[in-house]
């Protein structure tokens, strides 16, 4: 599993931190860039470069031992760099970009949300907490249409049905819901399913000593459901939150 870290937030002791953002005309130029870095004094912390149609940007956190009014003047001469932004804003020892970046993950034609993991698990515990037994139902439907909406967007696009299955299953993972699964036997024409989830993230935090899976369990409801054109309903067998190996959906 690659880690990728997306520094628009940083906690650090030090103080000296800057941000900056360079659009430039080819890859030539990362090199030259190092260099005044390392003339400079100035480290690396985080660097992402991507190519936006025929330009590169590249984005940097520099933690500074030397001016960076310098550094900023040399970028500025390099003939390939065509824009320079660069910027801090700090609250305490937290330091925030001025430069958006956009997180997007693609889902088709759309942009995902990325919400941080505990956020979501403590939203679960919250809600059940508030609710009770009701929260658990609330969380399988919310489940259940997040997964419908998933498989009709794959089934728009004419694959059969068991690759529909797999691509959500794919997508789920990709986007951090668990970290691998194994879909030991489906049958489309039945709805009959039985999955092995490693590493669910909702059943991972869970402090309930019990199968505790049921906004992934709605998604994989919905999944099929919209798959074989009628509802099923999705039973978690086993669960890591009671010390299986992985969680068993079964329907």
């Amino acid at each position: 599993m690659i880690t990728i870290k997306l520094p628009t937030i940083i906690k650090l002791e030090e103080k000296n931190v800057k941000f900056l953002e360079l659009t430039l005309k080819n890859y030539d130029a990362l090199a030259k860039i190092d260099t005044i870095f390392m003339k400079n004094n100035a480290k690396v912390l985080f660097n992402i470069i991507q190519k936006e149609n025929s330009q590169i940007k590249s984005f940097y956190v520099l933690l500074l031992n030397g001016s960076f009014e310098n550094i900023v003047k040399e970028v500025k001469v390099i003939n390939e760099v065509l824009s320079v932004n660069y910027g801090v804003k700090n609250v305490g020892n937290y330091f925030i970009s001025p430069i958006t970046i956009m997180i997007n993950i693609s889902f088709m034609d759309e942009k995902a949300v990325v919400i941080p993991n505990k956020s979501f698990i403590r939203s679960f515990s919250a809600l059940r907490g508030r609710w009770g037994l009701a929260s658990l139902v609330f969380l399988y439907h919310l489940g259940y249409n997040y997964g419908a909406i998933l498989a009709k967007k794959f089934l728009e696009n004419g694959l059969s049905n068991e690759n529909v299955l797999v691509l959500s299953l794919e997508f789920l993972k990709q986007t951090g819901m668990f970290n691998d699964y194994d879909l030991t036997m489906f049958n489309p024409e039945r709805g009959n399913v039985v999955l092995y989830i490693y590493g669910s993230v909702e059943c991972s935090n869970s402090l309930r000593r019990k199968s505790s899976s049921h906004f992934l369990r709605g998604i994989i409801g919905g999944l099929i459901s919209e798959i074989v054109g009628r509802e099923v309903t999705v039973y978690e067998t086993k669960c890591i939150a009671r010390g299986d190996r992985f969680c068993e959906f079964i329907s």
